[in-house]
């Protein structure tokens, strides 16, 4: 995902990232902060935020939830 987001292939990643948090069980919270990040960046602002408090669920202690 961070891959996509640095070649500012934005919305592939909010594809990608989607499609992985919707098959795993438990998704990481650097998965759920990719995915929240590529949000942000498509103006997709209401779900970034919804990505990035579960963000903050899975780890409460990750840096890039607390934007």
């Amino acid at each position: 995902m961070r891959a996509l987001i640095r070649a500012r292939r934005f919305d592939e990643a909010v594809q990608r990232a989607g499609a992985f948090v919707t098959r795993v069980d438990g998704p990481a919270a650097e998965l759920l902060a990719a995915r929240a990040s590529a949000l942000f960046r498509v103006q997709r602002i209401d779900e970034a935020a919804e990505a990035y408090t579960r963000t903050l669920g899975a780890d409460p202690l990750h840096p890039e939830a607390h934007l």
